[in-house]
């Protein structure tokens, strides 16, 4: 079920499997600082809002390099606090954009506090199959 659309993003979330998927979309590329923002703080709501216990990032079609200010704001403000809701996995599918992959890894590795497994993947499908297991 969608929950979240923007210019920016979808988030559907999947009651049925405790699962959140946050989309990124192709527009990521012109997205300004101040909007990514508001798409980190919506995506930290959805996971109050509905408590899931896996989420997946899919990246395919993020372009947006996340500078390492706001890494560690994103960590603050909603990776951290997720964590702390009860996530137990986190499925990243890696973006096409080289650097914008690298700054998320920068991002989600900057947290101190992962109790939670992280993994990277090449497809959604393969994403899906993990946090399944």
């Amino acid at each position: 079920m969608n929950v979240y659309k923007t210019l920016y993003a979808t988030i559907d979330f999947f009651e049925e499997k405790s699962l959140l998927q946050h989309t990124w979309l192709p527009t990521s590329a012109h997205i300004s600082e101040e909007s990514y923002k508001m798409e980190v703080l919506n995506y930290y709501n959805c996971v109050l809002e509905f408590r899931p216990i896996h989420v997946i990032f899919d990246l395919t079609t993020f372009f947006y390099p996340i500078r390492p200010e706001l890494q560690q704001w994103s960590n603050e403000n909603a990776t951290e606090p997720a964590m702390a809701l009860g996530l137990k996995k986190m499925a990243i599918v890696v973006a096409k954009d080289f650097f914008a992959t690298i700054s998320v890894e920068q991002t989600i590795e900057e947290s101190a506090k992962l109790s939670m497994i992280t993994r990277y993947f090449k497809s959604l499908e393969d994403a899906q199959a993990w946090v399944h297991e």
